[in-house]
């Protein structure tokens, strides 16, 4: 049982460790894209910080606005854009 061994077996698990969290950050991502942010049950409990762009922050606080989400759960950063 040399080195090469047990860099093999390592090998094999850290690929299978990496392997789940790429499928479950594929699916929560193909999950938000289909399913509408205002069916979630939650939502009343989330705290939404947004940065990006001038224009997306501009649609997402709208809509946020829309789904009556309070001002006090919103958070956003114009990384002075």
């Amino acid at each position: 049982m040399g080195f090469s061994y047990s860099v093999r077996r390592c090998h094999k698990w850290i690929a299978l460790v990496v392997g789940v969290q790429a499928l479950l950050w594929m699916a929560s991502g193909v999950y938000m894209t289909v399913v509408p942010l205002n069916r979630h049950t939650y939502l009343e409990s989330c705290y939404f910080y947004v940065c990006g762009p001038p224009a997306m922050l501009h649609t997402t606080r709208n809509m946020l606005s829309e789904m009556g989400v309070p001002e006090t759960r919103r958070s956003f950063d114009d990384s002075k854009i």
